[in-house]
């Protein structure tokens, strides 16, 4: 009898440590997969800014135009009239590849997107963008959100620094 108990207790520990080796050999392969994944993850979120980087790096925001216009074509002719008597750059509906309202329509003017044609466009128009001061129109360079919320941080420490008599360098 005491011989059965012994062989029953050794076959309880073999089980044990054959089911304790089974599930940790299990789970150091799912740490593994997990690892993995996680780094195909890093990869696929760099490839998606880069994506979002280059999507962008041609677009400049208009802020301050009515939602007047009834159409695309309307929305087209007011901002190319604003760049051609304004800003004085000539720029026809060639340069432009797209443009769009951006949100959902509220009671707060909605920003404009313009997508050029080429680079060389979208410069010119920011090195001019100093000729709408007298406007109630303003432009500015597209943005991915994560950049302009730590520009946001960080134009409040500028503020900081400047309110303690620090100067920018």
């Amino acid at each position: 009898m005491t011989q059965q108990k012994q062989e029953m207790k050794n076959m309880r520990a073999e089980i044990t440590k054959s089911i304790n080796e089974n599930i940790n050999e299990k789970f150091k392969n799912i740490e593994i997969k997990n690892l993995l994944l996680e780094e195909k993850i890093e990869n696929q979120q760099r490839t998606i800014e880069s994506l979002d980087r280059s999507l962008r790096r041609r677009n400049i925001i208009f802020f301050g135009f009515s939602e007047e216009e009834k159409t695309y074509h309307d929305l087209e002719e007011n901002i190319l009239e604003l760049i051609n008597t304004h800003m004085k750059a000539n720029c026809g509906t060639n340069n432009i590849e797209y443009m769009r309202r951006l949100g959902k329509p509220i009671e707060k003017v909605r920003p404009v997107i313009i997508t050029f044609t080429t680079m060389g466009k979208k410069i010119e128009l920011l090195k001019k963008k100093k000729l709408l001061m007298s406007t109630p129109y303003y432009i500015q360079k597209d943005f991915p959100l994560e950049v302009l919320q730590k520009r946001k941080e960080l134009h409040v420490k500028l503020k900081e620094t400047q309110e303690q008599g620090i100067k920018r360098k």
